[in-house]
């Protein structure tokens, strides 16, 4: 049974109030996976958590919230594995892949939740503590993600002929467009007959072009080089102008 993620403790009030908070989480969480948000009432989940209505509303502020509420452990927990299972050390590519999988494979057990949970999580209410706790999952997974491109970074540009390694570049870029793609990809299966495999192929393509940059950036513009053709063009239009 999955369990708050605020359990109360205390006298007898307070169990109350707890019992009746995890007896919500578990009426949303099922019926959430029986039926699909949109199916879903705020009715049904007092009727099944067998408290008023009004009551439902003191644990969370709507049913987008209760649905970030549930999806909040279950996501947290996926995240858990996928740290667990990333391998120590080897190909930025490989590992980035070991840390997506799960989660894309977590994404793709309720299409239609997973897409309600990415909305509500970027357009939810700032002031809702639950997509609060969804944005710092967002961030502790965006977290992995740079730390895995700033090692391989490391291991590729090491110090050598006495000469000290090069700064690790900011990987936090890199990490937020990953997850981008990540985030993208799992809302847009919900509206195509995608296979995982296709979802999670088209993802690691994507993971391994914003890699590529981070790993192999393009050398920087030397201002003492020739121009540019737009330099040039405007020269051209310059000139003409005073013939």
């Amino acid at each position: 049974m999955s369990t708050v993620p605020h359990p109360n403790s205390g006298g007898r009030r307070e169990r109350n109030k707890s019992d009746k908070q995890q007896r919500i989480f578990d009426a949303a969480d099922a019926l959430f996976a029986e039926r699909g948000y949109a199916a879903v009432t705020t009715q049904q989940i007092a009727e099944r958590a067998d408290v008023a209505a009004g009551t439902v509303f003191r644990y969370a502020s709507s049913k987008a919230e209760m649905l970030l509420m549930v999806h909040n452990q279950r996501y947290r927990r996926a995240i858990e594995y996928a740290e667990l299972h990333l391998p120590p050390a080897g190909h930025p590519g490989e590992r980035l892949a070991a840390l997506l999988t799960p989660l894309v494979h977590f994404g793709r057990l309720n299409d239609e939740n997973t897409a309600a949970y990415g909305q509500a999580m970027l357009f939810g209410s700032s002031h809702e503590t639950y997509r609060t706790e969804a944005l710092e999952l967002m961030e502790r997974l965006q977290q992995r993600v740079a730390e895995v491109l700033a090692t391989a970074w490391q291991l590729q540009h090491p110090a050598s002929a006495g000469q000290p390694a090069p700064p690790t570049p900011d990987a936090a870029p890199a990490a937020r467009a990953i997850y981008a793609a990540f985030l993208f990809a799992s809302i847009q299966a919900t509206n195509t007959d995608i296979t995982v495999e296709q979802q999670l192929a088209g993802i690691l393509n994507q993971v391994d072009v914003i890699s590529r940059g981070y790993l192999h950036p393009a050398p920087a513009h030397n201002a003492t080089s020739a121009p540019s053709r737009t330099t040039r063009l405007a020269k051209q239009s310059k000139e003409e102008t005073h013939v």
